[in-house]
């Protein structure tokens, strides 16, 4: 397979054992690689190098891959765009995956491994990189955060619907709303890390966040939500042990609207958004969820004035609303 012109560009830092090694796979197929023998090698590289993806094995002689993925992520000038792939031994396990999310890992790869899929989660991490950074040279993210602005993700909402009306495809939108005693300067931060890679995160406003989700229908917008919310209570609850602070009052509700083939159910853009952000608060229910809410009335995008029942509520939501 010939490498692209994209690939020939792509600089990969690594740090895997000799043994582990995937260099020549990578090489052969137009890669530059730099390799690191240890974790703290690869932590001095990564500031001056800036590479296009960072791949990491999970068990390095000085420290662990998450280690390392973690430093990373809490370093200001590596940044959360940079795409970070741990090698492992075995299928991870959900605690596992739920361990790496936290930490800032992008993908998982099985090593020895299948050397076309080892190439795809490349390439896909590689282009989502560089889509954040063109994003990033045309002012549309908003970069303290992580995700997209309004104008960024209403564009995106279009880019992305249009790619999924050609595949005949299925799209999603979703919109959450935060309600603290306090603001909360992590929450867009911890929105993006709970949802998926392919996912396309905006911040709608000081406590709305948008996500669009490619090839996810309603049952699976359903699921998306239910895995958002609860890996923004563990990053919560992880970030009080770990500072030793009280965990504090939040609540969340979200609302959606999908359609199971944009080709043949096509729509704005900016209304798609509009449908979401109105069924947080005028949505119908999911059964069983109270705080998720699907769109059933397109024609009707209004908003009314915000109230606090009825969310998924973090500790002591209950009393403080009461």
């Amino acid at each position: 397979m010939q490498p692209t012109s994209a690939q020939s560009l792509a600089v990969l830092l690594t740090a895997v054992s000799p043994k582990r090694s995937i260099t020549p796979i990578l090489e052969e197929s137009g890669f530059t690689i730099v390799s690191a023998p240890n974790g703290a090698m690869a932590l001095e590289l990564i500031r001056d190098l800036r590479p296009d993806v960072v791949m990491v094995e999970s068990d390095l002689p000085d420290m662990s891959g998450l280690d390392v993925a973690r430093r990373m992520r809490g370093d200001p000038a590596v940044g959360r765009n940079v795409p970070i792939i741990l090698l492992i031994s075995d299928k991870p396990s959900p605690e596992q995956r739920v361990n790496a999310l936290r930490a800032g890992v992008w993908e998982f790869l099985q090593i020895p491994g299948n050397r076309d899929e080892i190439l795809l989660k490349l390439r896909t991490c590689l282009e989502a990189k560089r889509n954040i950074d063109a994003a990033h040279a045309d002012g549309y993210a908003d970069w303290a955060n992580g995700m997209h602005n309004q104008s960024g993700f209403t564009r995106r909402a279009r880019q992305l619907g249009a790619l999924m009306a050609r595949m005949h495809a299925p799209f999603a939108c979703l919109v959450f709303e935060l309600n603290t005693d306090e603001p909360d300067p992590e929450a867009a931060e911890f929105i993006t890390r709970a949802a998926r890679t392919s996912d396309i995160v905006g911040e709608l406003s000081s406590n709305r966040f948008g996500v669009l989700a490619a090839a996810t229908d309603g049952p699976g917008a359903v699921l998306l939500a239910d895995r958002i919310v609860k890996t923004f209570a563990s990053l919560i609850a992880d970030r009080s042990k770990n500072r030793g602070t009280p965990l504090p009052r939040w609540s969340m509700r979200a609302g959606y609207d999908a359609v199971s083939n944009a080709m043949y159910s096509p729509v704005d853009p900016a209304l798609f958004i509009a449908r979401a952000s109105t069924a947080v608060r005028r949505g119908t229910p999911e059964a069983g969820m109270e705080w998720l809410r699907r769109c059933v009335a397109p024609s009707a995008v209004y908003e009314e004035p915000h109230a606090p029942e009825s969310a998924h509520a973090g500790p002591g939501l209950k009393e403080m609303f009461r």
